[in-house]
C-alpha cells in the first residue's frame, strides 16, 4: 500500500462567545474556512516534513488566533492543544496560519480556536499491468 499524506481541516471553528457571535454570519463562517481550505498544501508540506522526522506521527490539534478588525489579519496564533508532540511542527503550523488574512475583515476582532486533523491515508497499489490513472 502507498501512503499518502492528508490534512482534514474541520469544518467547524469555535469562535469567541458573547456578543462576538452576534457580529458574525454565516457569510464569515464560510470564509474564514475557505481561507483554512487555502493553506491545505502548506499545511501539508508542515506535515509531510514532520512524518520525515517521524512516520508514525498523527492526531488533532487546535489552533487559537484573532481575526483583526478592518484588516483581517490573523493575529496571535497559537497552538493551544495539540496530540502531535513537535515543537518544528508547531512553529510550522503557527506560521502558515499566522500568515493568513481574510478578504472581507469583521468589524471587530474576532477570536478563534480552529480544529485540525493530521492523518496518513493508505491508497491501494494498482493491480499489476493496469493502465495508471488519469
Amino acid at each position: 500500500m502507498k501512503t499518502s499524506i492528508f490534512a482534514l481541516f474541520l469544518a467547524v471553528a469555535t469562535l469567541g462567545a458573547g456578543c462576538q457571535a452576534a457580529l458574525i454570519g454565516p457569510s464569515f463562517r464560510s470564509d474564514l474556512q475557505a481561507k483554512m481550505a487555502s493553506a491545505q498544501a502548506p499545511l501539508t508540506e508542515c506535515y509531510t516534513q514532520l512524518l520525515a522526522r517521524d512516520r508514525r506521527a498523527h492526531g488533532n490539534m487546535t489552533v487559537k488566533f484573532q481575526i483583526q478588525p478592518n484588516t483581517g489579519i490573523f493575529s496571535g496564533t497559537q497552538i493551544v492543544q495539540s496530540q502531535i508532540k513537535d515543537p518544528e511542527f508547531d512553529r510550522c503550523v503557527t506560521t502558515v496560519v499566522g500568515g493568513l488574512h481574510l478578504g472581507s475583515a469583521p468589524n471587530a476582532k474576532v477570536d478563534v480556536d480552529y480544529p485540525l486533523a493530521f492523518t496518513r491515508i493508505r491508497t491501494p497499489k494498482a493491480a499489476p499491468g493496469a493502465a495508471p490513472a488519469p
